[in-house]
């Protein structure tokens, strides 16, 4: 039997005046924690709010780690840096968790059946985090202060993110089911982001290289006015998520990367049983709707021109 952890009713406290307390899951150390017997796994300390409560005061411990997977059998979104750090193995969440799940991890892969915070995937270098919900803002970002974010691995969002996602990017893939609030992208080094609704403004700003695809087809359009450098695109529909100026167009066509990475999704789907009748995810329906955008014919833009400009943003022709 793997691995079970269930959430108590009152895992903090039944006052009120504690019910919004975060929690700090960093005591759990992966894959170590897998090699722990359910007594010693009650023992880890968590801190939640400024008081130290143990594992066993705040979950019920069924199973054992020996196929190296942890299965979570409940809502903890009040329970922060969820697989933090993690090296190997596999966690599954039947529901919601807290800020920065799968910051900072190297292998593995985690699975959230519902939302997560703010920071999810923050500063990863390998391993799949899949979120079925939505995230909060710094998706796959880094952390304040730091010039590195996504260096590796996989990220795949269901729902929509908040700002910043994929900031600082230099490595990896972030895929966005839905919708992506503003500056998604910024400052982005390398990699890839392919956000499957609609971006907000001020996408790619401070890009030097990476891809950014685009693939909604109803994205609010301007005009391109009184840049004389590219005269001949002046009647061209022009995104508001990009800035004038930063990013100028180029060519429309289906470029080969993307059919390549259409296929390393397909073969994701198929590999985790997304579209199974076992398979957990709606994602799944979501992934094989990018696959086939992915195909379609894609506008480039070029940027952004204040930094290297060597960045590619694909936005789905109409």
């Amino acid at each position: 039997m793997p691995l079970t952890l269930t959430p108590l009713a009152a895992p903090i406290s039944p006052q009120p005046s504690t019910a919004n307390l975060r929690g700090d899951a960093r005591a759990w150390r992966f894959p170590e924690f897998f090699s722990l017997t359910t007594e010693q796994i009650a023992q880890l300390p968590l801190q939640i709010g400024n008081r130290t409560r143990t594992t066993g005061e705040c979950f019920s411990i069924t199973g054992d780690g020996a196929d190296q997977t942890l299965i979570i059998a409940g809502d903890i979104s009040w329970l922060d840096w969820l697989g933090g750090g993690l090296a190997g193995g596999s966690i599954s969440v039947r529901g919601s968790v807290g800020d920065f799940c799968g910051a900072e991890m190297s292998a593995g892969q985690i699975s959230i059946l519902g939302d997560a915070g703010h920071g999810a995937g923050c500063q990863m270098s390998g391993g799949t985090l899949v979120i079925e919900g939505n995230t909060g803002n710094n998706t796959a970002g880094c952390f304040a202060g730091s010039l590195r974010g996504q260096r590796g691995g996989t990220v795949l969002i269901g729902g929509s993110v908040g700002n910043h996602a994929g900031q600082y990017q230099r490595r990896g893939l972030l895929v966005i089911g839905g919708n992506a609030a503003a500056e998604a992208g910024l400052f982005q080094r390398a990699g890839t982001i392919i956000i499957g609704g609609t971006a907000g403004p001020r996408m790619g700003q401070g890009m030097r290289r990476g891809t950014i695809g685009i693939l909604a087809k109803d994205l609010p359009k301007g005009e391109l006015k009184d840049l004389p450098a590219v005269q001949p695109f002046t009647k061209l529909p022009f995104p508001d998520c990009l800035t004038p100026g930063r990013f100028v167009p180029g060519y429309q066509g289906q470029p080969v990367v993307f059919n390549l990475l259409a296929r390393h999704l397909r073969n994701f789907i198929v590999r985790n049983d997304l579209l199974g009748q076992n398979g957990a995810f709606s994602l799944g329906t979501k992934l094989t709707r990018i696959c086939e955008e992915l195909q379609g014919k894609l506008r480039l833009f070029h940027g952004d021109l204040l930094a290297a400009g060597k960045g590619e943003v694909w936005i789905a022709a109409v």
